[in-house]
């Protein structure tokens, strides 16, 4: 309780009394409970009076500063000593942690002795309270997700740099689909590339293949017909074997009839040599029919050879217009069915680039927008900072010069230091600091007035801290309440 201007005493209220309350593995020894709480002893106590049981030190504390006389033996006054032995059999007791009951709650097992370290530090599940007091409480693994993106009484600042981290991972996200879809796009150009590489190949073997068909077929056709020159010219050499033959035949046929016409009679010479000039003329004939026969040989040859040769062209042209329709078909086919699919999806992959920049350069823009905000405000917060300095500048320089004997007008000069009761400078009195730091209890002060037909104030101290200095620091508050002016 506060004691301010007043004379009431300071009240001292009684400590909580109570074991450790939790939940134990193995129900604990009879041994090792408080008969008062009923449960493990914290702090356990040994009396002087009777020392078989032992007893929670806020327990027997608490009967003591009620005036009653020992819970055992009735004795009036007695004596407590800690007792280390039955403390150490105590915090050694296994133990669930508290919050083993909630909705997948911790399944920690641990002593007594731990216990608190871990609902302090490691448990995950323990209720607190939201730092920007909006009177929510969130397990403790929940707690900073609602603090920092669910709480409405979170700082601005907090709120527009959380904007800003969503809005860079939404950039970075969009760069990422953009670096993915360059990739897709590599990866497609590589791919028609390696067909086009594919089919060029395979025309160039088909192409080398029916070069080789053809060069064969050449060869097997100039084979064929130097065969059929060669069967004539035997043809044409038996032919003047057989002439020469007949010829010879003939003179000596002759010989033989010269020969008989000497014998018989020289008047048959006129006939003889009518037959020498027929038998001239045979052979002038023969040497004709003879050169003709070889020079329709020589012209039939050329015939055939250039038959032959314009065939062959003819068929070579007509094989290198069928491959290369074929070729051109089946490139076209694949060009259809290959080619034109990626080329559809690059076409929207590139919309979608081009979107996707667009909804970049917004962000960008937004962006943009908010970091003005941002040095907007430091700003005008960094002024209103410098404006409060001045204004404590000029009132330290007010109470200087008055110090110093400078008179200062009455509408400039400060409080005075010494007044009367309930106006300041007050002097209050926190009674039972540690009790309301270890209960995390708030302590209000009398109220008192800036000055005479003033506004009405309190202060309010929390030896725990609050907001920022939660755990670290001593905050005061001071509340404007209601007076009666």
């Amino acid at each position: 309780m506060a004691e301010g201007g007043g004379d009431e005493p300071a009240c001292q209220p009684l400590p909580e009394a109570g074991g450790y309350d939790y939940t134990y593995v193995e129900d604990p020894p009879e041994n090792l409970t408080c008969p008062i709480c009923i449960l493990p002893c914290k702090e356990p106590q040994i009396i002087d009076c009777c020392g078989a049981k032992k007893f929670c030190l806020t327990c027997i504390d608490r009967e003591r500063l009620a005036g009653k006389p020992c819970p055992l033996c009735r004795k009036e006054k007695f004596q407590t000593l800690i007792d280390r032995e039955h403390e150490r059999k105590i915090l050694a007791l296994k133990v669930y942690c508290n919050q083993k009951e909630r909705e997948g709650g911790c399944q920690w097992i641990g002593e007594v002795r731990h216990i608190e370290d871990h609902l302090e530090k490691d448990c995950q599940y323990v209720l607190e309270e939201c730092k920007w007091e909006c009177g929510r409480k969130y397990a403790r693994k929940d707690i900073g997700f609602h603090q920092e993106d669910e709480c409405r009484n979170r700082p601005w600042k907090l709120v527009l740099l959380k904007k800003v981290e969503a809005l860079e991972r939404l950039c970075e996200a969009q760069r990422g689909s953009l670096k993915e879809k360059d990739r897709i796009i590599k990866e497609m150009k590589e791919k028609m590339d390696g067909d086009r590489k594919e089919m060029e190949a395979k025309m160039a073997d088909g192409i080398k293949e029916l070069e080789t068909k053809i060069e064969t077929k050449m060869v097997n056709n100039t084979k064929e017909l130097e065969e059929r020159i060669a069967m004539n010219q035997e043809q044409i050499e038996e032919g003047n074997n057989i002439a020469v033959q007949n010829k010879q035949e003939m003179e000596e046929k002759i010989n033989e009839m010269e020969q008989t016409i000497r014998q018989n009679d020289e008047g048959s010479r006129a006939e003889i040599a009518a037959v020498k000039g027929g038998l001239e003329n045979l052979h002038k004939t023969i040497e004709e029919e003879k050169g003709e026969v070889e020079r329709k040989l020589v012209k039939a040859k050329e015939e055939i050879n250039r038959e032959t040769t314009r065939q062959l062209n003819v068929r070579i042209e007509e094989l290198k217009l069928e491959v290369e329709k074929k070729f051109k078909a089946e490139l076209k086919q694949q060009e259809n069915n290959k080619i034109k699919p990626l080329e559809e999806h690059r076409t929207k992959m590139d919309k979608e680039i081009t979107a996707a920049g667009k909804t970049v350069g917004d962000l960008a823009v937004r962006f943009q927008t908010l970091q003005d905000g941002l040095k907007k405000m430091d700003t005008r917060i960094q002024r209103e900072a410098i404006d409060r300095i001045n204004i404590i500048d000029r009132q330290f320089e007010a109470m200087r010069k008055m110090s110093s004997g400078f008179k200062i007008p009455e509408w400039q000069r400060p409080l005075p230091l010494t007044s009367f009761s309930n106006i300041p400078p007050c002097q209050f009195t926190m009674m039972n600091f540690t009790y309301h730091k270890k209960q995390g209890k708030a302590w209000y002060s009398p109220p008192f007035y800036s000055e005479p037909g003033g506004y009405k104030f309190c202060l309010r101290i929390d030896p725990n801290g609050m907001l920022e200095g939660k755990e670290s620091h001593l905050s005061v508050w001071v509340y404007v309440m209601r007076g009666r002016f």
